[in-house]
């Protein structure tokens, strides 16, 4: 499933919102999500699932990967 840049904010807002306990969030869970070509920059990634996803040639500078789940991602040209 190719997940759209809007799609993919509107994610990380629910996420951020988990991770500081506030009503309504909802953990990132993105498992073989299509995210290639994404900017993710500065996201907080922070105990997302992000198993088997495709993140080739996404702009991952300055993201918080502590406790995500990569297992099997696609980081194929992906910029560190």
């Amino acid at each position: 499933m190719k997940i759209t840049q809007q799609e993919l904010k509107n994610a990380l807002e629910l996420h951020e919102k988990w991770l500081s306990n506030k009503p309504g969030g909802v953990r990132l869970d993105l498992t073989r999500a299509n995210l290639s070509g994404l900017d993710l920059r500065w996201a907080n990634l922070n105990d997302a699932d992000l198993m088997f996803a495709d993140l080739s040639s996404s702009n991952l500078s300055g993201v918080d990967l502590s406790h995500t789940n990569l297992r099997h991602a696609n980081l194929r040209h992906a910029d560190l």
